[in-house]
């Protein structure tokens, strides 16, 4: 039985030590342990434990099997991640939030975002971990990538914080703003759009004033610092960009799987595979068959005008020839007189001429029936390759109706948004565009807004992040005249500059 039992987000209070130590733990139960724990230190020591007993297979199920239960589970995913009172002051206008020139509360800024960013990650896992939509089109390698993705956030959060102390403050000195989870609670509807925002524009945006942070940070005299940034948090967070574009990719081909199966299911003929190309390439290959069948058929035995005077001849040869061997009777019934020996070598001699003109003969006849033979192949593979070339083109033809079709059937999901019902809302609104960027690009615009630069196209293209990802979005900004609301989607991902 899963440790999830509650029947409200009411009744969800799970204790971390109890969850990692049940014997039928899911990783939802980790999921909800961390989010559920109102103590930043207390939730980044779950994680790491968390990922621990998640890699080494001691917690092996990602949600409870039955669905009753996978409900339950879902039902005590919350709102809003526990926080602790008092630990640090939130600011909700963020006009009123401090200046970060100074080095502390530019730190301070840093460890606050890997806090949420350690939420933002498990909460992908508990809430479309549960989510009967999505089971069974997320594999184990989606909750793989976030659970490294949180434990990557709550090592820097505890090695940053661990920097703040050092340089004589502390966690909760500054007020600071909840910008990041805001954008989350926003886009807690759909995972297409938490990926889109979240995990791509906000964390590349990270990757974008990471550089500059750290460079102020050893300008400054921080050094210890800027390592810690550059040679741990900045490479680290490239990977969790990465995992945004990624799933976001995955996401968009599996909608196509999907319809496809669906297309296929419904499909009244087809191949082997139930497709109408299967279908074609089997007449084909039926009439390429046939066609071959009938070359390789024996030819019905006509004789022809020259035949039939070959055979007269062969004929009358064997009669002369029966002729000079046979001696003629005289009319008294008494066998003629020998020949002279000059006769017989006569006769002889005709006679061995006739057999090589017979043999000769011979030799003809079979030459023209071999080229009549070679005549009649050669026919007959032409009409073989005539009606191969014939059956190509209706295989050509075919498919160019079967792609027209396709185009249409794309067409119309672009023009009414609307799939079978069988079929999920976000495959439904995957199967609208054509390719994931530009599902991105309606993503973003919903819920983000525009772009804005400058970009860090070395670090984005490492993590999958090509311009054709964002660049239309700061295309779309400057003909819309749309200043200032790129400035506020810029704003926005600043928040998330580390996490």
């Amino acid at each position: 039985m899963s440790m999830t039992t509650c029947a409200g987000a009411s009744d969800c209070v799970a204790t971390g030590a109890s969850a990692a130590g049940h014997l039928n733990a899911t990783l939802i139960d980790l999921a909800l342990d961390v989010l559920n724990e109102p103590d930043p230190w207390r939730k980044a020591a779950l994680t790491a434990n968390a990922a621990a007993l998640w890699r080494s297979g001691a917690v092996e199920r990602v949600a409870p099997l039955t669905g009753s239960s996978l409900a339950a589970a879902a039902a005590c995913v919350p709102a809003r991640p526990a926080r602790a009172e008092g630990i640090v002051q939130i600011i909700t206008d963020r006009t009123k939030a401090p200046r970060l020139s100074n080095r502390q509360a530019l730190l301070h800024n840093l460890v606050h975002i890997e806090n949420w960013a350690v939420d933002l990650a498990w909460d992908v896992v508990a809430r479309w971990g549960t989510d009967p939509t999505l089971v069974g089109a997320l594999p184990r390698q989606f909750y793989d990538d976030f659970v490294a993705v949180a434990e990557d956030e709550a090592r820097h959060f505890t090695l940053l914080e661990a920097r703040l102390r050092g340089t004589g403050s502390r966690y909760g000195a500054f007020p600071a703003h909840d910008g990041l989870w805001d954008a989350a609670a926003a886009t807690a509807h759909s995972l297409p759009a938490r990926l889109a925002v979240e995990h791509c524009c906000h964390e590349a945006r990270g990757l974008d004033v990471l550089p500059s942070t750290i460079a102020k940070f050893r300008g400054g005299g921080d050094g210890e610092t800027a390592a810690l940034l550059e040679e741990v948090v900045y490479p680290e967070e490239v990977g969790h960009c990465a995992a945004g574009v990624r799933w976001l990719k995955h996401l968009h081909a599996e909608a196509r799987r999907l319809h496809g199966r669906q297309r296929t299911a419904h499909a009244s003929c087809g191949g082997p595979d139930g497709s109408a190309d299967g279908a074609a390439e089997a007449a084909a290959g039926a009439g390429a068959g046939a066609a071959v069948a009938a070359a390789t058929a024996p030819a019905p035995q006509v004789e022809a005008e020259g035949d039939a005077r070959a055979r007269l001849q062969r004929m009358v040869l064997r009669q002369m020839k029966g002729q000079h061997q046979q001696p003629v009777a005289q009319a008294d019934g008494t066998k003629p007189p020998p020949l002279p020996l000059q006769a017989q070598q006569m006769q002889q001699g005709q006679q061995q001429q006739l057999e090589q003109e017979q043999v000769q003969q011979q030799q003809v006849e079979q030459q023209v029936e071999q080229q009549q033979h070679q005549q009649q192949q050669h026919q007959q593979q032409e009409q073989v390759e005539q009606q191969q070339v014939q059956q190509q083109q209706q295989h050509q033809q075919q498919l160019q109706q079967q792609q027209q079709q396709q185009q249409q059937q794309q067409q119309q999901v672009r023009q009414e948004g609307v799939e079978p019902s069988s079929m999920p809302a976000w495959a439904r609104e995957a199967l609208s565009f054509e390719s994931p960027e530009a599902w991105f690009h309606c993503l973003v615009l919903q819920h983000y807004g525009n772009l804005k630069g400058p970009f860090n196209a070395e670090a984005r293209a490492r993590a999958g992040f090509t311009p054709e990802w964002y660049e239309p979005l700061v295309a779309a900004a400057a003909k819309k005249g749309g200043a200032g609301a790129a400035a506020a989607g810029g704003g926005a991902a600043a928040a998330g500059a580390a996490g």
